[in-house]
């Protein structure tokens, strides 16, 4: 039995590499819209619950949020809130 991997076995490396976290100038940037999200997953609320006050679909909390995600080098809503509160730009 041979245990060796193939040439052609392409894996990809786990976890995946984080990005680079994003900078105060890059955050404070963000949409209007963006904004009214991260300070709304700051507060706890589900996608549903942003999406409802703010009458929008629950897609469209969906989409921008990963959005963040990738711009600030996280993987998760609390490391969003997170960076956001250790850069400055959400009230403690």
């Amino acid at each position: 039995m041979n245990l060796e991997r193939p040439a052609d076995d392409v894996r990809q490396p786990w976890p995946p590499p984080t990005p680079s976290p994003a900078s105060a100038s890059t955050l404070l940037r963000l949409t209007r819209r963006q904004w009214e999200i991260v300070s709304r997953v700051a507060g706890g609320m589900p996608d549903k619950a942003i999406a409802d006050e703010l009458a929008i679909a629950e897609d469209t909390v969906g989409w921008p949020l990963q959005r963040l995600f990738e711009m600030c080098g996280v993987h998760c809503r609390a490391a969003l809130v997170e960076r956001c509160l250790h850069l400055g730009l959400l009230g403690q």
